[in-house]
C-alpha cells in the first residue's frame, strides 16, 4: 500500500494488486513439447496446444494456494509472469521456472 502525493496537494492511496512480468532466461533454446510432458508428469497445471498458442501456459500455485501466477514461456527462453503481486514472489517464481527447465533439459 502507497500513497501518491499529487502537485495540487492531493493525496491518492493505491496498493499493487497484479504485476506483469517479460523476463528472457539464460536458455538458448527450449523444447516446448518436452517441456509440458515433464511438467505434465510432475502434476503441474500446464497446457500446451502449438495450433492455439506458441508457448506453454503453467498455472503456478506457491506456497498459499489461493494465488495462482499464470507463466508463458516461449521456445527463445522468454517468459511472461502475471497474476503476481510482489517481486518477491516474481523472484521466487523465476526461479522455480528456470530451475525445472534446467533440469528439463539436462
Amino acid at each position: 500500500m502507497g500513497e501518491f502525493n499529487l502537485q495540487n496537494g492531493l493525496k491518492v492511496p493505491y496498493r499493487v494488486v497484479n504485476l506483469v512480468v517479460n523476463a528472457k532466461l539464460p536458455l538458448d533454446e527450449i523444447d516446448l513439447e518436452k517441456v509440458y510432458l515433464e511438467l505434465l508428469d510432475k502434476n503441474y497445471d500446464v497446457a500446451y496446444n502449438p495450433e492455439e498458442f506458441p508457448g506453454v501456459v503453467i498455472r503456478y500455485r506457491g506456497e498459499d494456494s489461493k494465488k495462482v501466477a499464470s507463466i508463458l514461456i516461449f521456445r527463445t527462453g522468454s517468459i511472461v509472469i502475471s497474476g503476481i503481486s510482489d517481486l518477491d514472489r516474481c523472484k521466487e517464481v523465476i526461479e522455480r521456472v528456470l530451475n525445472e527447465l534446467m533440469e528439463i533439459s539436462k
